[in-house]
């Protein structure tokens, strides 16, 4: 997950770490109040991260195939 983070812009790591935190139970605005960011600002981070990983995910099981 850490190279997945690394590579790309800061919108999908932060995305990334949101995503952590919503799974955990947190709400968009708590993630927002712990990241000092608009929770409306956490949801799109979401979004982003969630297409971001998909690609990838797509993009691995072309290269296993």
């Amino acid at each position: 997950m850490r190279i997945l983070i690394s590579n790309d812009d800061g919108y999908s790591a932060k995305g990334i770490r949101a995503l952590r935190l919503s799974l955990a139970g947190y709400s968009s605005q708590e993630i927002g109040q712990m990241l000092n960011a608009q929770p409306g600002a956490v949801r799109m981070w979401m979004t982003k991260a969630r297409r971001y990983l998909q690609k990838r995910t797509e993009l691995l099981l072309m290269i296993d195939n």
